[in-house]
């Protein structure tokens, strides 16, 4: 039953981490898979981001790891209305 439920945690991990990283491609375009792997680590992580709805509470301090205007569309995306 425990392996049941670490099995059903990973697979929601993994949607969730999908999921993001997808929102995160949306707007970024041209950035590697590698990089948009490391920002959604980094909003899971560090951040404490826990759903994709969570991303509108996003704020540019969070993102030190891009350049300014990445940062400005990503938040742009996230908080217009009806996006998330």
């Amino acid at each position: 039953m425990l392996f049941l439920a670490d099995l059903m945690c990973r697979l929601n991990t993994m949607s969730k981490e999908e999921s993001i990283k997808a929102e995160v491609l949306a707007v970024l375009t041209s950035l590697s898979n590698e990089d948009a792997l490391l920002i959604v680590q980094v909003l899971l992580d560090d951040v404490g981001v826990e759903t994709v709805d969570d991303l509108r509470y996003v704020e540019p301090s969070d993102l030190n790891m891009l350049k300014p205007i990445q940062v400005r569309k990503l938040i742009a995306a996230w908080n217009s209305e009806g996006k998330l």
